[in-house]
């Protein structure tokens, strides 16, 4: 099964949104008796819910998976759930929750398993990007403020300019 977007709102092309990669998992927790686990994740932004592929019997993969959510103005929080898909049901193994407001972000990230008294469940590497329309840019938050920053410069360059200062 490939990566999916399960319930998408209708897009705004004006509107930012977030770039999410699952990049890999490791120490994904065993959940089968034989065998190893066959992870999944679902990602949860508001009404936006995205699924990766599975990856068969392991307990470390890479998935490389892109998703686009576009921004909600109320919405900060990422939920990242963790599955093992098994022949008749998915089992839960993991879940974290990522505040939105740090990125730009590309770094692991520890699952835990609230069901089996809060034990980590594995390690997710993600990377988040942000893409806002208006700049017309795709880049990262820190490399916008700068961008804003040398706008800034221009602008009062030209203002000095004007004034004859």
């Amino acid at each position: 099964m490939s990566q999916e977007i399960i319930h998408p709102p209708q897009p705004d092309k004006n509107k930012a949104k977030y770039v999410i990669t699952v990049v890999e998992g490791k120490d994904i927790m065993k959940m089968d008796l034989i065998g190893h686990c066959d992870p999944y994740f679902i990602l949860k932004y508001g009404d936006y819910e995205a699924r990766t592929s599975i990856k068969q019997n392991c307990s470390a993969a890479l998935w490389n998976e892109r998703f686009h959510f576009q921004e909600i103005d109320d919405i900060h929080v990422l939920e990242i759930f963790g599955y093992d898909k098994d022949l008749l049901a998915s089992e839960f193994f993991g879940k974290v929750n990522i505040e939105l407001s740090r990125i730009p972000f590309d770094g692991w990230i520890i699952m835990w398993n609230e069901k089996r008294s809060g034990q980590k469940s594995a390690e997710v590497r993600i990377r988040i990007e942000y893409f806002d329309p208006q700049d017309d840019l795709f880049l990262p938050t820190q490399q916008r403020a700068l961008c804003c920053f040398d706008g800034f410069v221009k602008i009062l360059g030209q203002l000095f300019r004007h004034q004859g200062v």
